[in-house]
């Protein structure tokens, strides 16, 4: 026994193997090396825009505010819109489905997260077998009971960063599946607060409307009282009739319109069409204060929930680069084996049944006919792709936040003018009307001034409630109190293999 190589620590046979050894480990640094395929040359990545690459300072100018609270609409003081929010925002089916979205990119993460950890397996097997005669083995042809029990493991080394860069494109995803929720949120509670604005301002023409039919009534009754008296024609009877027939309209149109937003808000809670028939009159009584915060500009990048999911899927792109990236170098991994396997279960935990193996593998396609070139400029291209639309959703951004700045300024002159013009048409009805009644003037008179007023103050009334749907669409434009957390800028070609 003591002269069996085999048996032995023969030095000689431990320096083959060494040798041995060292050829393979050699023989695998040179397919590392020389394996390595060329990546494409393409354009520098672009990088995704800065607040300060738009001009933006003097349209926002103007006194300082605080940023929109997460409950921005509790500002207006109207308990009926609190709860209906919160409605929405409990059983929506957007909501639900933002939610699904969530969960979704959480599981792809830790599948992600998966590929960076061992694996291993257990494998256990008793079957009858037979070895075949054909090709000289030793064997007596017999059915015999086959035993085995094997434990493999298996490491992938990840030397260029693949997998990890999987992850991070996939944590990248779930967060900007955590910002879509966010302004799914946003975008519910701005729908119903401005539906809710338009029923109140609904309710407030609606006055006007009924007044409007109060006035034609009171024409028709003055116009028949004359014509029967013989002092006024046929004509002046007919056109103050159609007055009132056309305020009858006028009022109905507003009936309805009523109607179909209560129904549209229903929708928008989720419900059924008979919640708004529930509705009572809104009873918006108070306004924020005016003023923009003092970093709008800058700030939009972390307080609107679609920029920020919008620079999140920046970052995974270019993350995704990155795993195109590595597919360009050879995957390393580190792979094991043992078990016992026998013919016969009473050989089975032998010494002699005792197999096993361990080692690394390399492997490297060697020609894929321009597959890996392919989603190397596809994955730049989706790169390129969600700068563009991140780009765009910051301009976006910047763009409503300036319209509602613009309309909200302009908004004290414009009401202070159609109240103006609302008394003085007033006025004048009420002078064309005393010179109708004294004989003075003809109907044609009173019907231009009765005219103008019910447009001046139907304009007047369209006006007054017009705060409230701008301050909602400058919630909106402000991102409605989210406060989100956005990636550093990285390149592609940077972020490939860390």
């Amino acid at each position: 026994m003591s002269g069996d190589p085999q048996m032995s620590g023969d030095p000689m046979r431990g320096d083959t193997r060494m040798k041995t050894t060292s050829k393979v480990l050699t023989g695998l640094m040179l397919l590392l090396v020389t394996g390595c395929a060329t990546v494409p040359e393409l354009e520098k990545p672009a990088s995704p825009a800065r607040p300060n690459d738009y001009a933006s300072a003097r349209s926002f100018a103007g006194d300082p505010a605080d940023w929109p609270t997460q409950q921005w609409w509790s500002d207006f003081g109207d308990g009926q819109l609190d709860g209906l929010i919160g409605q929405a925002l409990a059983g929506a089916p957007s909501i639900d489905a933002a939610a699904a979205r969530i969960r979704i990119a959480s599981e792809q993460v830790d599948l992600a997260r998966a590929a960076l950890l061992p694996k291993a397996g257990l494998m256990a097997t008793a079957r009858y077998s037979r070895l075949t005669q054909s090709i000289g083995l030793p064997t007596d042809g017999e059915w015999r009971l086959l035993g085995a029990g094997l434990l493999s493991a298996s490491y992938d080394i990840d030397l260029w960063g693949r997998n990890r860069s999987a992850l991070r494109a996939a944590v990248s995803e779930r967060r900007a599946s955590e910002a879509d929720a966010a302004a799914a949120r946003l975008a519910l509670s701005v729908a119903v607060s401005s539906t809710y604005a338009d029923l109140a301002q609904l309710h407030l023409r609606r006055d006007v409307a009924a007044d409007a039919l109060r006035l034609r009534q009171q024409t028709l009754d003055l116009v028949g009282r004359r014509f029967n008296a013989g002092l006024d024609p046929r004509t002046a009877l007919e056109q103050a009739g159609a007055g009132v027939d056309t305020a009858v309209g006028a009022l109905a149109a507003i009936d309805e319109a009523i109607a179909l937003n209560r129904n549209a808000i229903a929708a928008l809670l989720g419900a059924g069409p008979d919640r708004g028939l529930d509705l009572r009159r809104p009873t918006l009584t108070s306004r924020g204060p005016p003023g923009l915060p003092a970093d709008i500009a800058i700030g939009l990048i972390g307080r609107r929930p679609d920029v920020v999911a919008a620079r999140w899927r920046v970052e995974a792109t270019a993350q995704r680069v990155g795993v195109a990236r590595a597919g360009f170098y050879p995957n390393v991994s580190l792979a094991g084996l043992i078990g016992v396997a026998s013919f016969g279960l009473s050989n089975l935990f032998k010494d002699a049944s005792i197999i096993g193996s361990a080692g690394p593998a390399v492997s490297l396609p060697l020609f894929d006919g321009g597959r890996r070139q392919a989603n190397y400029r596809g994955a730049r291209g989706n790169y390129d792709l969600a700068v563009a639309r991140y780009d765009q959703a910051l301009l976006a951004a910047l763009h409503e936040a300036a319209d509602a700045v613009t309309s909200l300024r302009s908004l004290g002159a414009r009401q202070q003018s159609a109240d103006a013009a609302a008394s003085r048409q007033e006025a004048a009805y009420r002078l064309s009307r005393m010179r109708y009644e004294g004989g003075l003037s003809d109907y044609q008179s009173v019907l231009i001034a009765e005219n103008a007023l019910i447009e001046a103050r139907d304009q007047a009334a369209a006006l007054r409630l017009r705060g409230f749907v701008l301050d909602v669409a400058l919630a909106d434009a402000l991102g409605g109190g989210f406060r989100g957390q956005t990636p550093p800028t990285t390149p592609p070609a940077e972020g490939a293999s860390r």
